[in-house]
């Protein structure tokens, strides 16, 4: 429940008290028109006093407001204590077993679902940018966003505490509909992951970075399930090793058929990745962004394996690998036709300078070059180019 006032407005005008409000409707317990009133007043604390005219023309219209509706503001309470419209009690618990407010189960008898719709207002359709937020997504900055075709996006990305209980009623809403999910905070564990392989058959891309408990079994089960996913974020999930790519690949030696549809694969800080894990990814033929920053373990002879095999290649980062030497940019060169994005910072072992030069001259498609010597981009690789002496 919530509580709001609205006190000397305007240098001493009339107030007016907005007392305790249903936690299900979001309406006075006393007064159904005191949800107009409560936004009305939230607009006067940032406008200036042309809103307090049109506050008050609000509050005549409260108050000549007829008598008819008093049967809809009828009271009860349930075993909790906690008061509700009775019309919107008897709506609550045809779906759900506990308390709106405190959560104390008051009907054992019958099965609990959470009813997330109530609370999921923003609308993006078609991708557009128009959107309403309701009080609860304000309070957590969950996004639901209406694609083409029904299809949802559930993006947690703005919600650092949200947790698997939190997440949960959010996959069990939407199931089959959700095609994409960004949930990247240390909080989630596995659970998040095997609630999506479970409900959420047809998702292509899936953000689950920094989910310090993901492993191997989680892997096999999303990979057998959900093998539509092109986009697919294991950022700084420690426990992600080869073994965990050999079910993302389909090696010979996994036990799924891998993700053939695979674009996008995030590795970041994976730092149980290492050569063997990498070469199954040579099954994902159609993978076009690689992401290997700081798995350290991984070296040229990983890297010449994987590249030939990687024929739509287009953005590749080694940030921070220490074990690449300049063989690295030989096997590039040989490979990847299509290279738009290196990112080799922090890779002591690489001439920079060199590097640059050989892949400008012989990469027509590369658009940015990150190194610890050097950034290029734009009109910094076409003045490179222009540099070049041709051969």
């Amino acid at each position: 429940m919530e509580e709001h006032s609205i006190q000397n407005l305007a240098g001493g005008r009339s107030s007016l008290s907005v007392e305790v409000v249903c936690s299900i409707c979001f309406e006075d317990l006393g007064n159904p028109h005191s949800l107009e009133a409560r936004s009305f007043s939230n607009k006067l604390s940032d406008n200036n006093d042309a809103d307090v005219v049109r506050y008050e023309d609000s509050a005549e219209k409260i108050e000549s407001s007829s008598e008819n509706e008093k049967n809809d503001n009828e009271l009860t309470s349930l075993t909790c204590g906690h008061k509700f419209h009775k019309k919107c009690s008897e709506s609550w618990l045809k779906e759900n077993n506990t308390c709106p407010n405190c959560r104390k189960q008051v009907n054992p008898q019958r099965p609990h679902t959470t009813p997330v719709s109530r609370y999921i207002s923003l609308s993006l359709v078609n991708n557009s940018s128009s959107s309403h937020w309701s009080e609860r997504e304000r309070e957590n900055n969950v996004r639901v966003i209406h694609l083409d075709n029904g299809n949802i996006h559930l993006d947690f990305s703005r919600c650092p505490t949200a947790n698997d209980n939190f997440i949960k009623p959010f996959i069990l809403q939407y199931q089959e509909k959700v095609v994409r999910m960004d949930c990247p905070n240390s909080h989630i564990t596995v659970m998040t992951v095997k609630n999506v392989y479970r409900n959420c058959p047809y998702i292509q891309s899936l953000d689950v970075s920094h989910c310090s408990s993901l492993a191997k079994r989680a892997i096999t089960k999303l990979v057998d399930r959900c093998r539509l996913l092109k986009h697919l974020n294991v950022a700084y999930c420690r426990n992600v090793g080869d073994s965990c790519l050999a079910q993302i690949g389909g090696a010979p030696f996994g036990t799924t058929q891998g993700l053939q549809y695979l674009e996008s694969l995030d590795l970041t800080d994976c730092e149980k990745v290492s050569d063997g894990g990498i070469y199954p990814l040579t099954k994902c033929r159609k993978l076009s962004t690689l992401r290997l920053a700081y798995c350290k373990r991984i070296t040229d002879a990983g890297m010449s394996r994987v590249l030939p095999s990687l024929e739509m290649l287009k953005q590749l980062s080694v940030r921070g690998n220490s074990n690449l030497t300049n063989a690295f940019i030989r096997s590039l060169l040989n490979n990847a036709p299509f290279l738009e994005r290196l990112d080799m910072v922090t890779c002591p072992r690489i001439n920079g300078h060199t590097a640059a030069s050989q892949l400008v001259r012989q990469k027509h498609s590369l658009n940015e070059f990150l190194s610890t010597q050097m950034i290029l981009s734009g009109d910094g690789i076409q003045g490179l180019k222009n540099r070049l002496v041709p051969l």
